[in-house]
């Protein structure tokens, strides 16, 4: 019993994923369909950290491929008007990117976001995986997340783990990839959590 009981524990402490296996039709992803038309091609690494504490709590990418669409593994989001078929919701465009975010940036979490461009063919082999991963269980946003960003040539270097923050260590270390920090949260406490993030980043590159 005591055994059960950890892995449980575990499983909850690993993130604030839940299993979610919508099924939207060709009809309605095909009236939504978002396109970037500047030409430039990326994925976001979003995770979501634990303002106190600094813990990940979920990790999920915006995929700038074929369609503009946000893998969201084992996800809790849910919004009428961005369908969702397994994993991946679909129409995202710029409003729809920021609703996403703000249903997850609050005065206990902010939102860490990692930007590696792409080529056209790598963002469509992402796109590509994405669609066919179908749906996680719950606890594996991070093992899915990390499995898609391994099936991109040039990145199969990414190691799976279930943690978010150390996914986000691997991918902070991807030649040109930029960062930056999404909250809503109170500005005095995300500015002590951002420099308690940037401080464990950089004593993770030294260790490694």
């Amino acid at each position: 019993m005591k055994t059960l009981l950890s892995c449980a524990a575990l499983l909850a402490a690993l993130s604030a994923c839940t299993t979610i296996a919508p099924k939207a039709s060709d009809e309605e992803i095909a009236a939504v369909a978002f396109r970037n038309e500047t030409g430039s091609k990326s994925v976001k690494l979003m995770t979501v950290i634990n303002t106190s504490s600094g813990s990940g709590a979920h990790s999920a990418l915006l995929i700038d491929g074929p369609q503009r669409v946000i893998f969201d593994p084992a996800g809790s989001f849910e919004y009428d008007l961005i369908p969702e078929r397994a994993d991946v919701l679909f129409g995202i465009s710029p409003r729809n990117e920021q609703i996403y975010k703000s249903s997850h940036a609050s005065e206990k979490r902010y939102i860490q976001i990692q930007t590696i461009p792409l080529t056209e063919q790598q963002a469509a082999v992402a796109y590509q995986t994405a669609l066919n991963w179908g749906a996680s269980p719950a606890a594996h946003c991070t093992s899915a997340t990390s499995g898609v960003l391994r099936s991109i040539p040039g990145l199969d270097g990414i190691q799976s783990t279930w943690y978010p923050r150390k996914l986000a260590t691997q991918v902070s270390r991807i030649p040109g990839v930029t960062e930056e920090i999404y909250s809503e949260g109170d500005n005095a406490s995300l500015a002590e959590a951002v420099d308690t993030l940037q401080d464990d980043l950089k004593q993770q590159r030294w260790n490694n």
